[in-house]
Protein backbone atom coordinates (compact mmCIF):
# COMPACT_ATOMS: atom_id res chain seq x y z
CA UNK A 1 0.00 0.00 0.00
CA UNK A 2 0.99 3.68 -0.77
CA UNK A 3 0.60 6.18 2.09
CA UNK A 4 0.73 9.38 1.86
CA UNK A 5 4.20 10.05 3.23
CA UNK A 6 5.25 7.31 0.31
CA UNK A 7 3.56 9.23 -2.31
CA UNK A 8 4.44 12.65 -1.13
CA UNK A 9 7.80 12.21 -2.05
CA UNK A 10 7.32 12.13 -5.83
CA UNK A 11 7.19 16.47 -5.33
CA UNK A 12 10.62 18.65 -4.63
CA UNK A 13 8.34 19.86 -1.85
CA UNK A 14 6.80 16.54 0.19
CA UNK A 15 4.72 18.78 2.61
CA UNK A 16 2.74 20.28 -0.04
CA UNK A 17 2.02 17.11 -2.18
CA UNK A 18 0.96 15.34 1.42
CA UNK A 19 -1.33 18.50 2.09
CA UNK A 20 -3.06 18.26 -1.51
CA UNK A 21 -3.52 14.57 -0.82
CA UNK A 22 -4.83 15.11 2.52
CA UNK A 23 -7.52 18.25 1.37
CA UNK A 24 -8.39 15.52 -1.69
CA UNK A 25 -9.50 12.92 0.39
CA UNK A 26 -6.53 10.27 -0.72
CA UNK A 27 -7.87 6.85 0.93
CA UNK A 28 -5.10 4.59 -0.43
CA UNK A 29 -2.88 3.66 -3.20
CA UNK A 30 -0.89 0.52 -4.34
CA UNK A 31 2.13 0.50 -6.68
CA UNK A 32 4.10 -2.35 -9.01
CA UNK A 33 6.93 -1.89 -10.38
CA UNK A 34 8.79 -3.26 -13.00
CA UNK A 35 12.32 -3.43 -14.31
CA UNK A 36 14.84 -5.23 -16.63
CA UNK A 37 16.27 -4.92 -19.96
CA UNK A 38 13.74 -5.29 -22.81
CA UNK A 39 13.38 -3.86 -26.38
CA UNK A 40 10.59 -1.85 -25.37
CA UNK A 41 10.39 -0.81 -21.74
CA UNK A 42 13.22 -1.00 -18.62
CA UNK A 43 11.42 0.69 -16.15
CA UNK A 44 7.74 0.93 -15.43
CA UNK A 45 5.79 2.09 -12.22
CA UNK A 46 1.95 1.97 -12.17
CA UNK A 47 -0.05 2.47 -9.96
CA UNK A 48 -3.69 3.05 -8.49
CA UNK A 49 -4.41 6.08 -6.06
CA UNK A 50 -8.19 5.63 -4.30
CA UNK A 51 -9.74 9.21 -2.95
CA UNK A 52 -12.71 9.43 -1.48
CA UNK A 53 -14.98 11.22 -4.44
CA UNK A 54 -14.38 12.39 -7.79
CA UNK A 55 -13.38 15.71 -6.48
CA UNK A 56 -10.40 14.51 -4.59
CA UNK A 57 -9.11 12.18 -7.48
CA UNK A 58 -9.39 15.15 -9.76
CA UNK A 59 -7.54 17.50 -7.40
CA UNK A 60 -4.75 15.64 -7.37
CA UNK A 61 -4.72 15.40 -11.04
CA UNK A 62 -4.44 19.08 -10.98
CA UNK A 63 -1.53 18.67 -8.64
CA UNK A 64 -0.46 16.29 -11.12
CA UNK A 65 -0.76 18.10 -14.09
CA UNK A 66 1.30 21.67 -12.92
CA UNK A 67 3.80 19.52 -11.63
CA UNK A 68 5.08 16.83 -14.09
CA UNK A 69 8.27 18.07 -14.47
CA UNK A 70 9.13 16.98 -10.24
CA UNK A 71 8.13 13.64 -11.61
CA UNK A 72 10.16 13.52 -14.62
CA UNK A 73 12.86 16.34 -15.01
CA UNK A 74 11.84 18.81 -17.41
CA UNK A 75 8.41 17.51 -19.21
CA UNK A 76 5.97 18.40 -22.01
CA UNK A 77 2.67 17.61 -22.18
CA UNK A 78 2.72 14.67 -25.07
CA UNK A 79 -0.10 13.80 -27.98
CA UNK A 80 -0.76 10.85 -26.31
CA UNK A 81 -4.16 10.85 -24.75
CA UNK A 82 -5.24 8.47 -22.01
CA UNK A 83 -7.59 6.68 -21.39
CA UNK A 84 -10.39 7.72 -19.12
CA UNK A 85 -11.57 11.28 -17.48
CA UNK A 86 -9.33 14.27 -17.05
CA UNK A 87 -6.28 12.39 -18.63
CA UNK A 88 -2.67 13.96 -18.98
CA UNK A 89 0.60 12.40 -20.27
CA UNK A 90 4.04 14.24 -20.28
CA UNK A 91 7.58 13.26 -22.00
CA UNK A 92 10.82 14.00 -20.31
CA UNK A 93 12.66 16.35 -22.59
CA UNK A 94 15.95 14.58 -23.51
CA UNK A 95 18.80 16.93 -23.14
CA UNK A 96 20.21 15.79 -25.81
CA UNK A 97 23.90 15.29 -25.19
CA UNK A 98 22.96 12.09 -22.67
CA UNK A 99 23.38 9.17 -24.75
CA UNK A 100 22.05 6.83 -22.32
CA UNK A 101 18.97 8.92 -21.39
CA UNK A 102 15.64 6.53 -22.55
CA UNK A 103 12.21 8.19 -23.58
CA UNK A 104 10.22 8.41 -20.71
CA UNK A 105 6.93 9.10 -20.36
CA UNK A 106 4.27 9.73 -17.47
CA UNK A 107 0.57 9.76 -17.36
CA UNK A 108 -2.76 10.13 -15.18
CA UNK A 109 -6.27 9.60 -15.87
CA UNK A 110 -9.81 8.83 -13.76
CA UNK A 111 -11.94 6.08 -13.37
CA UNK A 112 -14.39 7.57 -11.35
CA UNK A 113 -12.53 8.52 -8.05
CA UNK A 114 -9.55 6.34 -8.85
CA UNK A 115 -6.60 7.68 -10.33
CA UNK A 116 -4.41 5.61 -12.77
CA UNK A 117 -1.00 7.08 -12.21
CA UNK A 118 1.92 5.95 -15.54
CA UNK A 119 5.46 5.99 -15.65
CA UNK A 120 7.38 4.30 -18.40
CA UNK A 121 11.16 4.48 -19.70
CA UNK A 122 12.82 2.41 -22.29
CA UNK A 123 14.25 2.64 -26.59
CA UNK A 124 10.30 1.82 -27.02
CA UNK A 125 8.21 4.04 -25.30
CA UNK A 126 7.65 6.20 -28.03
CA UNK A 127 5.87 4.16 -30.03
CA UNK A 128 4.33 1.64 -26.99
CA UNK A 129 3.65 4.30 -24.33
CA UNK A 130 -0.14 4.88 -25.27
CA UNK A 131 -0.68 1.39 -26.31
CA UNK A 132 0.64 0.52 -22.16
CA UNK A 133 -1.48 3.01 -20.72
CA UNK A 134 -4.56 2.20 -22.79
CA UNK A 135 -3.52 -1.91 -21.41
CA UNK A 136 -3.19 -1.23 -17.76
CA UNK A 137 -6.46 1.00 -17.72
CA UNK A 138 -8.35 -2.39 -19.15
CA UNK A 139 -6.63 -4.32 -16.23
CA UNK A 140 -7.61 -2.08 -13.86
CA UNK A 141 -9.67 0.62 -14.85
Amino acid sequence: MLSVDALAQDAFEPEELASVLDEAGYVTGHEREFSGKSRTFDHVVARTLVFEDVDGAETYLTWMRGHASEVLGTAEQTKIVPPGSSGAAYKLVRCGTCKKELPTYLAGWRRGSTVLWLLAAGSGADSRFGTLARDLDAVLG
